[in-house]
């Protein structure tokens, strides 16, 4: 099965990072996206979670719905690419 587990902030990392070595020593295939956000990528590193970087935040603030657009185009062609079970 394919699972798809979207990382916006350094606190996603602190709640999913449990569930995803469980499920990824269960045998599930798993695809980590992670958003250039503070230190989350270095957290991902530190726990050895390999993962796809997708956006980073740009500011002034009106950008973030750029951001959010393509961010979503990003993960829709992802997902027609895998064919993920959960995202």
């Amino acid at each position: 099965m394919k699972i798809l587990v979207d990382i916006n902030h350094p606190a996603h990392v602190h709640l999913f990072k449990n569930i995803i070595v469980h499920l990824r020593d269960a045998g599930y295939e798993l695809y980590i996206v992670a958003r250039k956000k503070d230190i989350t990528l270095k957290l991902l590193d530190a726990l050895g979670f390999e993962y796809i970087t997708a956006t980073m935040p740009k500011f002034p603030y009106f950008r973030n719905g750029i951001e959010l657009i393509l961010r979503a185009v990003f993960l829709n062609r992802l997902y027609k690419k895998h064919k993920f079970s959960i995202r």
